[in-house]
């Protein structure tokens, strides 16, 4: 019996280290973040039909025109954008305060 309490005790430590370097990923904190803002803007955009200034864009960020590249064979446009709501503010916060707990 003994052993198999070790054997789980090295399972708990090797499952801490496996939580601890999903943490420290900054990956996992900017999909959390992004999460969180998507989510929050969308129920921004939702709720400033009820009341105007959480629906309104406050900032936005990105490229105006897609870049373009045209290879006469393959074509392909990049571009983005984030347009910045106050609850879509809230909800990045709450996504980093969700990755800061997990």
């Amino acid at each position: 019996m003994a052993g198999g309490g070790r054997g789980s005790a090295g399972w708990a430590r090797r499952a801490g280290t496996l939580l601890k370097s999903r943490r420290r990923n900054g990956w996992w904190l900017l999909l959390y973040g992004l999460l969180g803002a998507v989510v929050g803007g969308v129920v921004g955009r939702w709720l400033g039909a009820y009341w105007a200034p959480l629906g309104q864009t406050y900032a936005t960020f990105g490229v105006g025109t897609p870049w373009t590249v045209n290879l006469a064979v393959v074509g392909f446009s990049l571009g983005a954008w984030v347009h910045v709501n106050l609850v879509g503010l809230v909800g990045m916060v709450a996504g980093v305060a969700a990755w800061v707990r997990a």
